[in-house]
């Protein structure tokens, strides 16, 4: 058995088509989920997230422009939510977490399951969340990511990224981080960090702007007058932020963090350690990917630290998830 749990929910970039459409299938609470963001959104959610455009360039269907893939993963990742508390309820099974963590975006999907925000307000916020960060999306814009196999040095890599007018949007692990900012600082940039061997590995993201950088205030601006306004409550599970890696302690502060996350750093390093030593030993990904569970299992084997992984997003995730949190 274990000690304390952890759900953990994906952010943009966890996209793809198909993603939780078993769930959709079989669960009648991940469609109802499906069916009102349909209504809210003004188009059928299902259909985005299913159906692919055959010959179609990837990165111009919609599921992969911000302003549908944001909203599309929120409701994919909720879905999911609902179909393990529809199987847990059926057969008794207990799954109330003991922390809520959510990756950027996610921790919209972390406020709704902790009923903090409404699943309807999350998708008006998360809509017009994915409308702004689009609008501040430049072709002369970017994030790359930088991994190593040892440990990444983060004070003198943000010391060159100073120094080129680079941002250090991400913190995943010790040994992932992302940078933001104009790209045409990076290669420079990535020059230096290759001269002092600070990284093993720069990637360029495709299709997605600097966000979680200054550049990106402008939609954390116009963005915040609706997160001002919505009818927020205190959250049922505690939700570890990625402002500074530390639980939720007022309505207000929730509101200040989903403002600063478009354009400050995510410190999901920070987060998971959070729970990590506060005695999380189950952590299980909710939504469509597995990206989250690899970092736990990094962050936590740098800390020497033994924790069991699981993911729900389709049929076999969610049953052998049942299955662990039955004890059987």
């Amino acid at each position: 058995m274990y000690n304390k749990s952890v759900f953990m929910f994906p952010g943009q970039g966890s996209q793809k088509f198909g993603m939780v459409q078993q769930l959709y299938t079989r669960s009648d609470a991940a469609r109802k989920v499906f069916a009102r963001a349909s209504e809210l959104l003004g188009y059928d959610v299902a259909d985005l997230c299913f159906l692919g455009a055959s010959g179609e360039d990837l990165f111009q269907t919609k599921l992969f422009q911000t302003r549908f893939s944001q909203p599309a993963i929120l409701v994919a990742s909720y879905a999911a939510y609902q179909a393990l508390e529809e199987i847990c309820s059926q057969k008794s099974v207990a799954s109330k977490p003991d922390f809520l963590l959510g990756h950027s975006l996610g921790e919209y999907t972390a406020a709704t399951v902790s009923s903090a925000i409404s699943f309807d307000d999350a998708v008006r916020l998360v809509q017009r969340r994915g409308q702004y960060m689009s609008e501040v999306t430049k072709p002369d814009t970017g994030l790359a990511v930088l991994q190593s196999f040892r440990r990444i040095p983060l004070g003198r890599v943000k010391a060159v990224a100073d120094n080129h007018g680079v941002y250090i949007a991400l913190v995943n692990s010790d040994k992932q981080i992302v940078i933001g900012g104009y790209v045409v600082q990076f290669p420079e940039f990535f020059r230096q960090l290759e001269k002092e061997s600070l990284v093993t590995r720069a990637t360029m993201l495709l299709n997605l702007g600097a966000f979680h950088t200054p550049i990106t205030k402008p939609a954390a601006e116009n963005l915040k007058p609706y997160l001002d306004g919505v009818n927020m409550g205190a959250p049922s599970v505690k939700i570890i932020t990625n402002v500074n890696g530390l639980p939720v302690n007022s309505t207000n502060f929730l509101r200040y963090a989903l403002y600063q996350q478009i354009f400050k750093t995510v410190n999901w390093r920070d987060s998971v350690t959070y729970a990590l030593e506060d005695g999380a030993d189950l952590f299980i990904e909710i939504g469509p990917g597995t990206v989250l569970s690899g970092l736990v299992g990094q962050i936590a084997m740098d800390s020497n630290k033994e924790v069991k992984i699981l993911h729900v997003e389709d049929t076999n995730s969610l049953e052998e998830t049942v299955q662990q949190l039955s004890g059987k």
